[in-house]
């Protein structure tokens, strides 16, 4: 995540397909050309094709890719706009509901196609809010005997029986259903916006 002085809140998690320590390096050059990009003014498409080009030139192999999902929410934290190349939608619990952000994937994930516009999704906080941004990993664990995965609907009712998102909890209870280590990588963000009482 990154606060500019202006006050928006900018924040990115991604995902660069296969294992190991190519793979990790190349997420963390991602990561610190995101951070770069946006603390110099980049949004948007801008920001996505500049990240595109980093992978393009750092990436071993030309099968690689990376999926990923920013998002900016405006200095009075009440707006978000958002891109999701390929990337799980993120789930938005607000006025009392727990649903998936519409309109995801914005676009293909970056390394796949050139020239590619990734539309923004607009999606409206309001007062109290949390946002979850997260990997496939999560989705992607098992949940029962015949191996069928959480999968967004799974992780959205997660959510609407914890009533809140605690991602400690969340994930302990994603790993009990999954009854084994978890065969994927799991990374979460979660961002909340609580009223002052």
């Amino acid at each position: 995540t990154v606060q500019p002085p202006d006050g928006a809140v900018h924040v990115v998690i991604g995902d660069v397909c296969g294992h190991g320590p190519d793979e990790a390096a190349l997420g963390a050059a991602l990561r610190i050309a995101w951070r770069a990009l946006v603390l110099a003014g980049h949004t948007g498409n801008d920001l996505l094709r500049t990240l595109d080009t980093v992978l393009r030139n750092e990436r071993k192999s030309s099968e690689i890719f990376t999926t990923l999902c920013t998002a900016t929410i405006d200095p009075a934290l009440h707006q978000a706009s958002m891109h999701v190349a390929g990337h799980p939608p993120p789930v938005l619990v607000a006025g009392g509901t727990v649903q998936i952000v519409e309109g995801a994937p914005s676009g293909p994930p970056l390394g796949i196609f050139s020239d590619v516009d990734w539309h923004t999704i607009d999606v409206t906080l309001g007062d109290e809010w949390s946002l979850l941004l997260y990997t496939d990993g999560l989705i992607e664990a098992t949940v029962n005997a015949a191996r069928d995965p959480l999968g967004t609907d799974g992780l959205v009712r997660l959510v609407r029986e914890q009533g809140v998102i605690d991602l400690e909890r969340l994930i302990a209870q994603v790993k009990e259903l999954h009854k084994e280590d978890l065969s994927d990588d799991l990374a979460a963000v979660l961002l909340s916006r609580r009223r002052r009482r």
